[in-house]
């Protein structure tokens, strides 16, 4: 039996051939036969080739030297291909940067439009993957911090340097959950703004490096981390007070 004929014997058991269609060239042949019959065609030492019309050159009629199309080999060989698409690529860097960008931001607004019209599907679908892979998103933060070590380093900069009580407030948001009290979002700028650089221990004025803010219930006693709980106060005053309840005099 011929290679052709081997090729052919298989095909018939497949859901894609038809023996009243059957396949002259190469690129008739449904999905994965194709690069096997293009082989045999030319092991077999067929006549069939086809000419680039881009560098001129003949090579074997298969999809080894030319690309397919829609069922059908392209009139470019595959070098030809390959050149051309590197030289636009070089020709249209910014365009094609571009084009990324312009991408990327609409993948972006889909997104988020997705999730304003899903929380709740959206927490759902976090909550069940926390639920499969526990402790994975620590680890992948971890990785990413010790192989990007600079942008680390630059990001805490920025935010330092953006507003130096982010920190703290993260710092204190910990710590009120791994107490277990009630925890709710404190914006420590604003309490200053509310309450001004006077410490309510001592009532003299809080200097730049002394300033500290205070629970006044600590969470010892159950206190909550809530905006009505917090207070500016001394660095010093804070540590004198420890877990001890003063409450505020009232003006």
């Amino acid at each position: 039996m011929t290679p052709r004929a081997a090729v052919y014997l298989r095909l018939e058991n497949h859901a894609g051939y038809s023996r009243r269609a059957k396949p002259r060239r190469s690129s008739e042949l449904p999905g994965a036969w194709r690069n096997l019959f293009g082989r045999f065609r030319m092991d077999e030492g067929t006549t069939a080739t086809r000419v680039c019309t881009r560098c001129g050159q003949t090579k074997g009629e298969t999809s080894e030297f030319f690309g397919e199309s829609r069922g059908r080999l392209r009139t470019v060989c595959r070098t030809c291909n390959r050149l051309q698409d590197a030289e636009y690529k070089r020709k249209n860097a910014d365009k094609i940067v571009e084009q990324r960008r312009r991408t990327a931001d609409a993948t972006r607004l889909r997104s988020h439009r997705w999730y304003v019209n899903n929380k709740e599907k959206h927490r759902a679908c976090v909550k069940a993957w926390h639920a499969l892979h526990p402790g994975a998103q620590t680890e992948i933060a971890r990785k990413w911090r010790e192989t990007n070590r600079e942008q680390e380093q630059q990001r805490a900069v920025r935010t330092r340097a953006l507003s130096p009580l982010i920190g703290r407030q993260r710092t204190a948001k910990s710590k009120a959950k791994a107490k277990g009290v009630v925890v709710a979002n404190v914006d420590y700028q604003a309490l200053l703004l509310q309450y001004g650089s006077t410490c309510y221990l001592c009532g003299k004025t809080i200097q730049g490096y002394e300033l500290s803010f205070d629970h006044i219930i600590p969470f010892d006693k159950g206190g909550a981390h809530i905006p009505e709980n917090v207070r500016p106060v001394h660095a010093l005053c804070n540590s004198k007070k420890n877990t001890k309840l003063i409450l505020p005099s009232v003006p």
